[in-house]
């Protein structure tokens, strides 16, 4: 990686142990607009305390140049985490989805991936 920019995603849904897996992700913004990124690590966080989840947030911006981070806060799972991570990462952003948005971004997953399957 060099000390190339990442961006920091953290998604809380189901880190309490309901729900689908919580997780933190790494992840290089691309280099010219309209370029993809590329996942770099990507840890599962389901079951840890939201003292630990920071934590593995707050590894990351040791060992990667973070340039931002992204805390999901949808339904309050992640509002806690991003309390304490912007303790040490002050430029920390929470994010708030509708139903309607995760919904269209998940549609915008599955269009792009059916287009990279047939190579468009």
């Amino acid at each position: 990686m060099g000390n190339r920019p990442v961006w920091i995603g953290y998604d809380a849904n189901g880190s309490s142990g309901n729900g689908d897996s919580g997780a933190v992700s790494v992840v290089v913004p691309p280099a010219v607009p309209g370029g993809r990124f590329r996942t770099v690590e990507t840890r599962r966080v389901q079951g840890l305390e939201f003292e630990e989840q920071a934590r593995v947030i707050e590894e990351f911006t040791c060992r990667y140049n973070v340039e931002h981070i992204g805390i999901d806060v949808t339904g309050g799972n992640g509002e806690a985490v991003y309390q304490i991570v912007k303790r040490f990462f002050p430029a920390a952003i929470p994010y708030t989805f509708t139903l309607s948005s995760k919904r269209s971004l998940g549609t915008e997953n599955a269009a792009n991936n059916a287009c990279r399957a047939v190579g468009i």
